[in-house]
């Protein structure tokens, strides 16, 4: 079959390795923008100008106002230009498989169905707020006339399932399926050695922004770092990253807290020389966690994970880790203080993170679910 995977900007490794396991039997071509996520996959990528290439490249100010203006004068910035022509030359296209409802390149691949240059449009949906993205009337209209068209929807976790449900989508057209990770690479350190005299290192992998418990876990550090031997590693960038280093000078903190970016590339790595993953996701009107591949990444590599019982983190971890009412900071400490103390709960904790990964985050495996979906009529 001749598979597009249209993500444009979004293009990423993380979802990516959950189809490249099928292109020795398909052939797979990614379609990005040209200033998509990442590059290099197993198949190969072909480019398209978008509009959100120049949201991209603009800062977090005039980014946001030329994001504000696309939706309002195209209904989305993530249209792909030049992308029906190339169609025309390498089609007919069994596959497009698009993400969400939202996203202009999916008005674009409805347009091509029609005109008999793809035959079956396949999106999968993360969204699990119903209704989302439907402030802009514009783009309102665009969801509906791209969720009418889909041939069949993919969801990551039962939560986006029942979103898509109340907005309308029989839930025949639905099936769950996980998004894993390449567990060769993801797995845990050989002989990793855990001591009460050595360091203790927390981890937290994500965007520097308030949604995702920044605060939080700041609090709870300065509570634990009174009498705990640890250090903590903030894996991300975002605007708080300016606060964050004051408060690290103010506190002098210059050897118990670091900021770290990471290619993806070396994120198995990154996990294997941490001792536990903390996720402090909170709800925000427009915003929650959707599903949490820092999750999936971090059992797959034997970490003991505290998180907020927040958005689709539980469906994700579900007993593999310790859940804690979102917002409630003392539990929080209590949970990281506990691994930090009980080695045995933290190695009890790691193989039942292991094992949740081999069984239900295998990307081989989702990779023969997802083609399932491709091959029905």
């Amino acid at each position: 079959m001749n598979i597009l995977l249209l993500r444009g900007a979004f293009l990423n490794k993380f979802e990516c390795q959950n189809y490249e396991p099928l292109v020795k039997k398909h052939n797979i071509i990614g379609i990005g923008s040209h200033t998509s996520m990442h590059d290099s996959f197993k198949f190969p990528v072909v480019k398209f100008f978008s509009p959100y290439d120049l949201v991209n490249i603009s800062g977090e100010t005039l980014g946001k106002s030329l994001r504000w203006i696309f939706n309002r004068t195209l209904a989305d910035s993530h249209f792909l230009f030049g992308l029906e022509h190339w169609v025309r030359q390498h089609g007919p296209i069994d596959i497009a498989h698009i993400a969400e409802t939202h996203y202009g390149y999916g008005l674009q691949a409805i347009e091509m169905k029609k005109k008999g240059l793809i035959k079956k449009i396949v999106s999968t949906c993360w969204e699990t707020i119903p209704f989302n993205n439907e402030s802009v009337t514009k783009k309102t209209k665009m969801k509906h006339i791209i969720r009418a068209n889909i041939d069949h929807f993919i969801c990551p976790t039962q939560r986006a399932k029942d979103a898509l449900i109340q907005e309308g989508v029989d839930a025949s057209k639905i099936t769950v399926i996980r998004v894993g990770v390449d567990i060769k690479r993801f797995k845990p350190k050989i002989n990793k050695k855990l001591s009460k005299k050595s360091i203790t290192k927390l981890l937290f992998v994500g965007r520097l922004v308030e949604e995702k418990g920044i605060n939080d876990l700041i609090d709870c550090f300065s509570q634990l770092v009174k009498n705990q031997n640890i250090a903590l590693t903030l894996a991300g960038s975002g605007p708080m990253e300016i606060p964050i280093n004051r408060l690290i000078g103010v506190n002098k903190w210059e050897k118990k807290v670091k900021i770290v970016q990471s290619k993806y590339e070396d994120m198995p790595r990154l996990y294997q020389d941490h001792d536990i993953l903390i996720v402090p996701s909170k709800t925000t009107n427009t915003w929650e966690e959707q599903y949490g591949m820092v999750l999936v990444e971090a059992m797959a590599c034997g970490l003991p994970i505290v998180a907020y019982d927040s958005g689709a983190i539980s469906e994700v971890l579900e007993s593999a880790g310790i859940l804690v009412k979102e917002g409630d900071k003392k539990d929080l400490y209590q949970a990281v203080k506990m691994f930090i103390d009980d080695e045995f709960s933290r190695y009890k904790y790691s193989l039942m993170a292991i094992k949740r990964a081999k069984d239900e985050f295998d990307s081989r495996k989702i990779a023969k679910q997802i083609e399932q979906i491709y091959n029905m009529e």
